[in-house]
């Protein structure tokens, strides 16, 4: 137990980054939302929709997170805070 106590801020931290990751981030992307028909393989359609399950989110809210994490990491980073930003701003 006096181990435990010793160690209780490092718990701590390693407790609230497990919750952490497992928290996917929503974006509230701003305009119109517009109809995008794409064709995916069953598999990953299936991956999809057991994810948005899981995290009481809408497929909708996981495709679009999905788009802002890639789109990010491949170079549009400075586009996606912009707009991400108008809708601060409105």
């Amino acid at each position: 137990m006096e181990l435990l106590w010793q160690s209780k801020d490092n718990l701590i931290k390693v407790l609230e980054s497990m919750n952490a990751d497992d928290k996917i981030q929503v974006y509230h992307i701003p305009d119109q939302a517009k109809t995008k028909s794409i064709f995916l393989s069953d598999g990953l359609s299936t991956l999809m929709m057991t994810l948005c399950q899981k995290h009481g989110m809408s497929q909708k809210q996981g495709y679009e997170a999905a788009l802002v994490e890639y789109l990010s990491k491949y170079g549009f980073q400075d586009k996606v805070s912009e707009l991400l930003k108008a809708r601060e701003s409105t």
